[in-house]
């Protein structure tokens, strides 16, 4: 491949030179460089990595870079020069080790693994990296905890230079299905003289590519018929939509919540919001999950004062809540046709005085 570059019309065409990822740091050269430019491995569906994790502990091993999409697709990376002959057999059987170690593992274990020590949650970190319209939150944990449960991993081997060999086993994966692996070829050139370099990325494996502007995430505008029918679909009975339908509409009369509704097209959700909070914090999703919002509830005095009484509210409940629950954003299993009016009560009896008047949101 020849790389020609110029800086002006007029200008004589310069060609740039190969600049290799050699030397004994050649793999690590790689792996900082997808860890500060995500966006070199794009995606079909358009959603970008978020961010990567470099040197990611599992087990007794450390994954090159471990990452996730906006979409929630867990991605691993395996990075290998493509001169080492045997790195380059032992690599397709080292990063699918990985993926085997990774499948079934929770959803709170595999955070921990992403944040590290961060005070953040996993999904405060994906917000930081994309903007809301561009990115579902009521669909990204759900797709995590998918990707874990079933192994649903996208894999993929960073190299300097692709082989036949590699692309060999690459086709021959994506030909039989089931396991998904990619190689991300980066080829390095520079010019000497000036110093500019020169970047090609070029994927292999990828299912399909997209080709012209980026799709736009579906949004779907739920309303509680909407709800009640994805509800069933999903499996709940009519004593459970019935529950959460007393849910529904005892929030907005008897505690006088604003009802704010997802815009996720995996499942239904809505959530209650009061005047003194920023963002709904309680919630209940068309698959049966009861979630809460602790991280939500950062602001002010008031809002922290309430999310302890909600932690409390859960624990009395049955619920179990992490010792760092202010960060956190768990969806529960609930017994809604059993428990609905006590987490009603409990919930009302919480509540700072004088909650926000309900508008006539339905």
């Amino acid at each position: 491949m020849k790389i020609l570059l110029r800086n002006s019309p007029e200008a004589r065409w310069q060609k740039l030179e190969p600049f290799q990822f050699g030397g004994p740091d050649g793999e690590k050269k790689l792996e900082s460089l997808l860890e500060k430019s995500p966006d070199l491995l794009t995606t079909e569906g358009g959603q970008p990595i978020l961010f990567f994790k470099a040197q990611a502990t599992l087990g007794n091993n450390a994954v090159d870079l471990l990452g996730v999409d906006a979409d929630g697709k867990i991605v691993i990376v395996e990075c290998k020069l493509g001169a080492n002959r045997e790195a380059r057999r032992m690599v397709v059987g080292q990063i699918l080790e990985y993926a085997s170690q990774l499948r079934g593992m929770s959803y709170g274990d595999f955070e921990k693994m992403l944040t590290g020590s961060s005070d953040l949650s996993l999904m405060e970190m994906a917000r930081q990296h994309v903007s809301e319209d561009a990115w579902s939150e009521d669909n990204f944990r759900p797709n995590v905890e998918r990707g874990l449960e079933l192994g649903d991993f996208r894999l993929v081997i960073a190299i300097n230079g692709m082989n036949d060999e590699l692309k060999r086993i690459i086709e021959y994966l994506k030909a039989r299905g089931g396991v998904r692996l990619e190689a991300l070829e980066l080829q390095q050139f520079t010019d000497k003289t000036s110093g500019v370099e020169a970047l090609v990325p070029e994927i292999y494996g990828m299912p399909e590519r997209i080709v012209g502007p980026t799709p736009t995430r579906v949004i779907r505008a739920w309303n509680w018929e909407s709800f009640a029918v994805d509800a069933a679909q999903k499996g709940l009975d009519s004593e459970q939509i019935k529950a959460i339908k007393q849910f529904h509409d005892r929030l907005r009369t008897d505690l006088r919540a604003e009802i704010k509704w997802g815009t996720g097209s995996t499942y239904g959700w809505f959530g209650a919001k009061w005047q003194f909070c920023s963002a709904a914090v309680i919630g209940a999703s068309s698959n049966g999950k009861l979630s809460f919002a602790f991280g939500s509830l950062v602001t002010s005095d008031v809002e922290k004062e309430f999310r302890e009484r909600l932690r409390k509210l859960a624990v009395d409940l049955g619920l179990p809540v992490a010792e760092d629950f202010e960060t956190k954003f768990p969806n529960y299993d609930f017994n809604w046709s059993g428990k609905a009016d006590l987490l009603l009560e409990s919930l009302k009896a919480i509540l700072p005085p004088r909650p926000l008047v309900a508008d006539s949101t339905t």
